[in-house]
């Protein structure tokens, strides 16, 4: 008797191969800020077998991530320091945050 579970959907098994239109939507993703884990179950790929792959520097999926996240991040910075620079006193806090933020970051990782 089948009980559905042939129906479902199993994680799809990669192996260190990636292809470049799955590590664009990894970047994709990444961009529109989803997590690691959110990203591998809409991809449907196997959480366990990569989340290593997430934080590994070196690893194509970690520099797919960031590359996406970061960019957004870069975005969103750009819009804040846009409003600061047009007055807005909220911005400019964030603004002031981001400068803290980037010299405590170069310090740590220059020296």
């Amino acid at each position: 008797m089948d009980d559905g579970t042939a129906l479902r959907r199993r994680p799809i098994q990669l192996e260190k191969v990636m292809t470049d239109q799955q590590l664009q939507h990894i970047e994709e993703f990444a961009g529109a800020l989803m997590s690691p884990k959110e990203i591998c179950v809409i991809m449907q790929l196997d959480w366990e077998q990569h989340r290593t792959r997430f934080i590994e520097p070196t690893d194509i999926i970690y520099q797919s991530y960031q590359r996406g996240k970061l960019r957004s991040i870069a975005v969103a910075r750009q819009f804040v320091i846009k409003l600061a620079n047009e007055g807005s006193s909220a911005a400019q806090q964030l603004m002031q945050e981001f400068i803290t933020e980037v010299n405590t970051k170069e310090e740590n990782e220059l020296n």
